[in-house]
């Protein structure tokens, strides 16, 4: 190929400005990054989900039926300083700035063609519709695909912030995504937000020295080792309704330097206005340590035979929670731990001869809120602790 001088069309949104135009799937397949989430330094970085085989075989057959058509764009984070943009012919052109001496001035353009390729941008989204393209063209032989013409938009100075957004924003509205995954990319905002704050609690309780979900959680919704069960997706689903009925409302205010308002109905709702997540944490540790210390069977020793772990039980202790939750006796780390070890307790007690297995309880909301029932004594009023 010659040097790549691509014909755009620019728009403009609240977001910036970002430039339309066509490639083929071959040049594409030699000059982007596909870089994956994972839990390296980098990889905390990146959007991008886990390459699904089986959606890029399917991509890959229908690429090669009579009527194929993929004209969603493929959304590339340009690298910084290898797009020029010349506003008088509207084209963009693609390369690199060469460094041939000591000083900043002493900088070369190397154009992009077939005797340098290197890479000029990361895919945002479109992995699995080029990837499918790749699979044709390398796995089934078919090189003409390499020609098929792909939509493509370029964005510029993107921070990973900004490629979270965008990433999130189209996903979360098509194909389903990985909850978890939604989740953790919350980590890349800026600033605060009630997400960012259950993802937050997803990573510290994961990491915490003999906590109640130390090495517990599936993150990212992958199942790593023995013993991860409730998935991070589900863990800040339930968590989330503690601090924050109206998360996108929320980010919005936040956004815009606006008070949040309190709402008595999420009971660490006042500690994540003061900005205290460190409280938070503190304060379900030692909810859920001493539902641990209560039902250890079901907890520590045999947690697949039992829903406590599952995402049931969990829906089911975060609803009990707002049920039994009493800020007067709740002022220090000690009070906390005596306070929830007696709650604990009188939930061993409500259910008397009931086992927390699927036997008693339903795994939908509904079985949740029985199980939150029994736990609090709600299903027998002379027994309801609150």
């Amino acid at each position: 190929m010659s040097n790549i001088v691509l014909p755009y069309l620019s728009v403009t949104q609240p977001i910036g400005t970002f430039y339309m135009t066509v490639m083929t799937a071959g040049v594409l397949l030699d000059v982007v990054d596909i870089l994956r989430r994972d839990f390296s330094p980098e990889g905390r970085k990146r959007v991008q989900r886990e390459y699904s085989k089986e959606q890029g075989e399917k991509i890959a057959k229908y690429a090669l039926s009579n009527d194929a058509t993929f004209p969603t764009s493929i959304i590339l984070s340009a690298y910084k300083d290898c797009v020029l943009i010349d506003d008088e012919k509207m084209v963009l052109k693609l390369g690199r700035q060469v460094k041939f001496g000591d000083s900043d001035q002493d900088e070369v353009w190397e154009p992009l063609n077939a005797l340098s390729p290197f890479k000029i941008g990361e895919i945002v989204d479109g992995q699995h519709r080029l990837l499918g393209m790749r699979h044709a063209i390398e796995t089934l032989g078919e090189q003409h695909l390499k020609d098929f013409e792909l939509p493509v938009v370029f964005m510029l100075d993107l921070n990973p912030n900004d490629k979270a957004y965008v990433f999130s924003t189209i996903n979360g509205t098509q194909r389903r995504v990985s909850s978890s995954l939604i989740v953790d990319l919350f980590g890349l905002r800026d600033g605060r937000s009630p997400r960012k704050t259950c993802h937050e609690l997803a990573e510290a309780f994961y990491e915490w020295p003999n906590g109640p979900f130390t090495n517990g959680l599936k993150m990212l919704g992958k199942k790593t080792m023995d013993g991860e069960m409730l998935s991070q997706g589900s863990f800040s689903k339930y968590i989330l309704r503690l601090i924050s009925r109206r998360p996108d409302d929320d980010e919005r205010r936040l956004d815009a330097g606006e008070p949040l308002a309190e709402d008595d109905k999420c009971p660490l709702r006042e500690f994540f206005l003061a900005g205290k997540d460190a409280t938070i944490a503190r304060i379900l540790h030692e909810y859920f340590s001493a539902i641990r210390n209560t039902f250890n069977e079901e907890w520590q020793a045999k947690p697949e035979e039992y829903l406590l772990r599952k995402t049931v039980g969990f829906a089911a202790l975060t609803k009990a929670f707002i049920e039994i939750w009493d800020r007067s006796k709740v002022t220090d780390p000690k009070s906390a731990a005596d306070f929830f070890s007696n709650i604990s307790t009188m939930f061993r007690k409500n259910l008397g001869e009931r086992r927390l297995t699927s036997a008693y309880f339903g795994s939908s909301e509904k079985g949740a809120k029985e199980l939150s029932d029994a736990l609090t004594g709600a299903d027998n009023p002379f027994k309801m602790i609150k």
